[in-house]
């Protein structure tokens, strides 16, 4: 079975790449199979991992000269 930080890493992944929660969703469920997240935690943990990429985005260029 695979580990909780495997999917994690997976969301953010999708994520990153501009994946809708849908898309990662099915992207995880061709490599999980059965194992796979529920669509609902999917689209909480890419709603949390996409508003906490934004707020880091804005921490990053308020450091800047």
């Amino acid at each position: 079975m695979a580990s909780s930080h495997e999917h994690h890493v997976c969301i953010n992944f999708g994520v990153k790449l501009g994946k809708t929660a849908t898309e990662t969703v099915v992207m995880l469920e061709q490599i999980f199979w059965n194992a796979a997240y529920s669509q609902g935690k999917v689209f909480e943990w890419h709603q949390w991992l996409r508003e906490g990429q934004a707020i880091a985005e804005d921490d990053e260029r308020s450091e800047r000269p």
